[in-house]
């Protein structure tokens, strides 16, 4: 089974220039925190036909776990699971919670940018409607997480978070 993460960034901004910026701006944060990121019409069919492409305020994601993955399994599989991961050419085990924080950095860093509103995130989301939802702010992220997983968890419930910046 895959696991799929899907989004919305939503901006104050409809101009296509500001809008490539912030694409470049987001995947840098990604590949800074090990995230593979595919940005409006590099993401799957499946998403796309979630997509609304008229809207020119929405920036459509899909989450990975690297550049050579087209899914997020590896970041949000099995709460009690340690994954090998390969960083700086040497395999390390990533807890849950290590993964989790590095998606809660991403998440902090990219409302820098004063453009970015709101980040709209389905994690599993190819199997059915969201069981969850949550609002939060950026660093409740790996909290949030913990709570929707059950220690049993092997693989993630189907969630929705919105997550908004901090004030």
């Amino acid at each position: 089974m895959s696991i799929s993460v899907f989004g919305q960034i939503k901006c104050n901004t409809e101009d296509f220039c500001l809008f490539e910026e912030i694409a470049f701006y987001l995947t840098s944060i990604a590949s800074s925190n090990k995230i593979g990121l595919n940005l409006n019409f590099n993401i799957s069919q499946n998403s796309k036909n979630k997509c609304d492409f008229v809207k020119k305020n929405i920036i459509y994601f899909e989450m990975s776990d690297s550049p050579l993955s087209d899914n997020a399994e590896w970041l949000f599989i099995g709460k009690n699971l340690e994954l090998p991961f390969c960083i700086n050419g040497e395999y390390k085990k990533e807890t849950f919670s290590y993964r989790m924080n590095k998606i809660q950095r991403f998440l902090n860093e990219i409302f820098y940018n004063k453009y970015i509103l709101e980040v709209n995130m389905d994690i599993n989301h190819l199997f059915g409607e969201p069981q969850l939802e949550f609002r939060i702010k950026p660093e409740e992220f790996v909290e949030t997480m913990e709570l929707a997983y059950s220690e049993e968890d092997f693989e993630p419930p189907i969630i929705r978070i919105i997550i908004t910046p901090s004030p």
